[in-house]
C-alpha cells in the first residue's frame, strides 16, 4: 500500500519540533485538543507512544490530516 505513512509514536522531542515548525503554543494546542496545558508539557517532555492518539496531535499541530495509520 503506497502513500504516507505516521510513524508509531512521538517522541517528546518530536513534538516540540512539530510544533516549532507548525508556529503552534502550547496555549493553542491546548484549546484546541481541549485539555489543560500541563499534559501538553507533559507530552513534550516524555513523548506519545500510542498511534491514534500520536496522529490526532498530528492533525491538531499541523491543521493537515496525516492519512491513515
Amino acid at each position: 500500500m503506497k502513500g504516507r505513512c505516521l510513524m508509531v509514536y512521538l517522541s517528546g522531542r518530536d513534538v516540540q519540533r512539530l510544533m516549532r515548525r507548525a508556529h503552534c503554543t502550547i496555549r493553542a494546542l491546548s484549546w484546541h485538543l481541549g485539555i489543560p496545558m500541563t499534559r501538553i508539557r507533559m507530552r513534550r517532555k516524555h513523548g506519545i507512544d500510542n498511534p491514534h492518539v500520536a496522529r490526532d496531535w498530528v492533525e491538531a499541530i499541523t491543521g493537515k490530516d496525516p492519512g491513515p495509520l
